[in-house]
């Protein structure tokens, strides 16, 4: 996904009930068909809307009023009322009341304009304390703020955030640095006032300047959850990925190193994005292939089959594991006038990049 300075990006997404393990989708909509008219149908100030090609996705965009500002909507059904919603938002002005953008999780009316009743999240008011809230709508009026964050939004940025509401009116808010960022708890609280939705969808308030800066996507997919390095030495391996993994699925048999090496003995976990195989032995120096299997992250996804990443272990140095095999100190053509030929005569892997070769004036590493 590309951050667009002037975009503001957000998605509903599957969630997890607090009190029993589910896998529900609340509302996806990726815009894919090109328009908001079916699969699902949005309504509203439908002629103040567009959807745009923002490869690889396509998006929702406010193409509001230029000349005065406004406020503009779009809602679809929903009856979803327990659960999360997710989203990610990027906005690079300073947002306030005047600025602003309701993400509403439930409504009981199409028109988000109208007399509401319900529950969204705001992003945007006047004054230094801006954090993402969530508020109690009765009649189109905002009567209670029932979660508040404590990540300031003032100055923009980019946020992903994630609500979750358990049975009984159990809220919970979460927040995340940039699009994939991991989530941190913020606030919880209780509101069981409202029990039913009709609606869900987002309304925009925007002066002149702000008209087309609010992006909207509510199917986003994360980049493919996946190894991006692994590293050994003595008996382990260091194994690191893209995004925090859910460590439930995480097993020995889910790790398998070839040469012979195989599953790890056992796993330790260092933080939420890198665990270390420990095997009995100590390794051989060689090159190796890890193949991965069958862990998910935070979100539920599933690493790809067979994900494999190399890494090389190292032998220890000892005397005449490296030779200097052949030696020109002025070859008598202009081609390699000076050169220096280095063998190993080991069958170990050796790391000669902090070795360096001098005469009496110069040195030079032997990767230079």
């Amino acid at each position: 996904m590309r951050y667009n300075i002037t975009t503001l990006f957000l998605f509903i997404a599957s969630f997890v009930c607090t009190e029993a393990i589910a896998q529900t989708v609340n509302f996806e909509d990726g815009f894919e068909d090109g328009n908001f008219s079916a699969n699902p149908e949005w309504t509203g100030d439908t002629d103040q809307f567009t959807v745009i090609d923002d490869n690889p996705n396509f998006l929702l965009q406010l193409q509001g009023d230029d000349q005065n500002g406004d406020v503009s909507y779009l809602s679809t059904p929903s009856a979803n009322v327990e659960g999360s919603w997710e989203f990610f938002i990027d906005i690079n002005y300073s947002p306030s009341n005047g600025n602003r953008a309701d993400i509403f999780l439930m409504s009981d009316i199409e028109n988000l304009e109208g007399n509401v009743n319900g529950y969204s999240i705001r992003a945007g008011e006047s004054g230094s304390n801006d954090v993402f809230r969530l508020v109690r709508y009765e009649n189109g009026s905002e009567v209670e703020t029932i979660l508040s964050g404590n990540t300031d939004i003032s100055s923009g940025g980019a946020f992903r955030v994630k609500v979750t509401r358990a049975s009984g009116g159990d809220w919970t808010l979460e927040v995340g640095q940039d699009y994939d960022g991991e989530l941190t708890v913020e606030d919880t609280g209780t509101d069981n006032n409202f029990i039913a939705a009709s609606y869900t969808g987002v309304r925009a308030t925007y002066t002149s300047t702000r008209d087309d800066l609010f992006t909207f996507d509510y199917k986003i997919d994360l980049p493919p959850f996946t190894i991006i390095q692994s590293t050994a030495e003595a008996n382990q391996v260091d194994v690191t990925f893209n995004r925090p993994y859910d460590e439930n699925t995480v097993e020995e048999n889910d790790f398998s190193v070839d040469n012979g090496l195989g599953w790890p003995n056992s796993i330790t976990f260092p933080d939420n994005q890198t665990v270390i195989l420990s095997y009995n032995d100590p390794i051989p120096s060689g090159n190796y292939i890890l193949t991965v299997n069958d862990i998910d992250d935070e979100n539920g996804e599933t690493i790809a089959a067979n994900t494999t990443e190399s890494f090389t272990i190292f032998g220890n140095y000892t005397d005449g594991d490296i030779i200097i095999n052949e030696f020109s100190y002025d070859y008598p053509t202009t081609i390699n006038e000076e050169y220096i030929e280095i063998k190993n005569t080991s069958n170990k892997y050796l790391n000669l990049a902090e070795w360096q070769i001098a005469d009496n004036k110069n040195s030079s590493g032997l990767g230079s």
